[in-house]
């Protein structure tokens, strides 16, 4: 594809070039990409704010390829952290300072929302918080996840409270050990966030195999043979519809999207389910 064709619809601040280093002529393609956009840019009558534009590096490795990138003649400054498209990126891929911020923003909305909806009745408090604080917990949930139990309770935490917020149950002073936040959030038929995420990587696999986003069905590939059936139980979701379960090297890695949901699927997905003629329908089997 050309580069007009690449940038076609997308705004400046949204500009993201990516490429996997593996050795020096690596980063030199990566650079002459970057050359190329600022003369795309220069086509099309625009200019990078090169205060604006950094270089990140994503590795787990000890020693990694040291290459200063530049745009025009200006040098891009090295950062940990970058955010795109409203995600906080970290260089470990841990999302630790992106649930944080999201953690506490939510926290914030929420007791904005218990301070003023206090008497308010419970379908009242339920679209609040799933218009004002949910959201926020959710954003882009579908590329990231925590990777540790802390983080995700964390996350979990805010809901909790929520859920007792709605349902105006609190436990007694002294009596923690009787109450039961499971219970309360069954009473109002809220799955846990982790159980939501998990929907929306399913959801994002289903139109990623379906064509419906630009990625290519071929990035989620599915079994090419299979045991037969006497020897080994079937797949919930079928055989024609089994992925292929990447095996990844790093814990880091295994909460990612391309290594997590195909085990999701294949454990959760029922054929009825993965065979629905839109995503729409996809999602009311959850």
């Amino acid at each position: 594809h050309s580069v007009t064709d690449a940038f076609n619809g997308l705004f400046c601040d949204d500009t993201l070039l990516a490429k996997e280093i593996t050795d020096k002529n690596d980063a030199k393609e990566l650079q002459n990409d970057m050359n190329n956009v600022l003369e795309w840019s220069k086509i099309w009558g625009m200019k990078f704010n090169t205060d604006k534009c950094n270089q990140i590096t994503i590795s787990n490795k000890r020693n990694i390829i040291e290459t200063q990138y530049y745009l025009g003649n200006e040098i891009l400054s090295k950062t940990e952290m970058i955010k795109y498209l409203g995600v906080l990126i970290d260089n470990k891929l841990t999302f630790r300072q992106h649930i944080q911020e999201k953690t506490k923003k939510a926290t914030t909305v929420l007791n904005m929302l218990r301070r003023n909806l206090y008497f308010a009745p419970k379908s009242v408090k339920t679209k609040a918080f799933q218009a004002c604080v949910q959201p926020i917990l959710e954003f882009g949930s579908a590329c990231w996840a925590p990777t540790s139990n802390k983080m995700n309770n964390n996350l979990e935490m805010v809901q909790h409270k929520a859920a007792k917020f709605v349902s105006n149950i609190y436990p007694k002073k002294g009596d923690n050990s009787k109450f039961s936040i499971t219970k309360v959030l069954q009473g109002l038929n809220w799955d846990t966030l982790e159980e939501r995420r998990n929907q929306a990587r399913l959801t994002m696999a289903y139109k990623i195999l379906n064509g419906k986003v630009i990625l290519e069905p071929t990035m989620l590939p599915k079994m090419k043979s299979f045991c037969p059936t006497r020897q080994c139980n079937e797949p919930r979701v079928g055989v024609e519809n089994q992925l292929m379960e990447p095996q990844p090297r790093l814990d880091v890695t295994a909460i990612t999207f391309f290594f997590s949901t195909p085990k999701i699927w294949n454990n959760l997905v029922t054929p009825k389910q993965a065979n629905a003629p839109s995503a729409d329908a996809f999602k009311t089997h959850f």
